[in-house]
């Protein structure tokens, strides 16, 4: 039910031409592992790349935006699911969704890791410190001591959650409307999380909303052309 071969892929005439996507189609769970090994250290790099500037980022709507510590449930969420997304699809969706999926979050993942490097950005929105010493608190902390807050536009928090979402409403593994409901909600969590946390302004959402999309358009109209797929 979930998988589609190469040979599959080849029926329609067009044929898998590139290794890249021949290790996608065959060997699904370990390019999945790979693609997290290279994120990681890829992120770990440009965290730790000395900058004596950045481009500081403001909106005079951040101001608008109360500091609310409990929507830092949301934001850890986005490990979760980014990682039960991937964890899904290969293992039980149709194999085309899964290189669908695949190549849209990774185009945006590391191409925002470039642009990143290209484009310093950072924001300073942060209160001082967090009242509490409550579960929600403390979680705060701990993001503050674990990310910085520098390389935040576009925001991949945002730009994934879109996509998460956008594949997940098209996904055969959702087969009731309160599922994909549900699924709809917690992203749109996910991306109020990220301005109501402070970690970043809206400038950063609307951009990752804009390259999340652009992402997806791209890799979809892709697949349409190469592969004749229908989503």
């Amino acid at each position: 039910m979930f998988i589609m071969t190469v040979k599959a892929l080849e029926k329609n005439g067009i044929g898998v031409r590139t290794n890249l996507l021949r290790c996608l189609n065959e060997h699904p769970a370990a390019s999945s592992f790979a693609f997290w090994g290279c994120y990681l250290l890829s992120f770990f790099l440009v965290e730790h790349v000395s900058r004596s500037r950045y481009i500081i980022l403001h909106s005079p709507m951040d101001e608008w935006i109360p500091f609310v510590k409990y929507a830092v449930g949301f934001y850890y969420l986005w490990f979760v699911c980014l990682a039960g997304t991937f964890v899904a699809f290969v293992f039980f969706e149709e194999r085309k969704r899964f290189l669908h999926m695949y190549c849209t979050i990774a185009l945006c993942m590391f191409s925002s890791i470039l642009f990143y490097f290209l484009v310093p950005t950072a924001v300073n929105l942060r209160p001082s410190s967090v009242s509490g010493n409550d579960i929600f608190a403390s979680l705060v902390r701990m993001i503050w001591m674990a990310d910085n807050s520098c390389n935040v536009c576009p925001s991949l928090h945002v730009s994934t959650a879109f996509l998460m979402d956008c594949v997940w409403q098209r996904s055969t593994l959702l087969d009731k409307p309160w599922q994909k409901y549900a699924v709809r909600l917690l992203d749109i969590g996910i991306i109020l999380s990220t301005v109501l946390l402070k970690q970043h302004s809206v400038i950063d959402v609307f951009a990752g909303l804009l390259w999340g999309f652009a992402c997806l358009r791209i890799v979809t109209y892709w697949m349409k052309q190469r592969f004749s797929f229908i989503f």
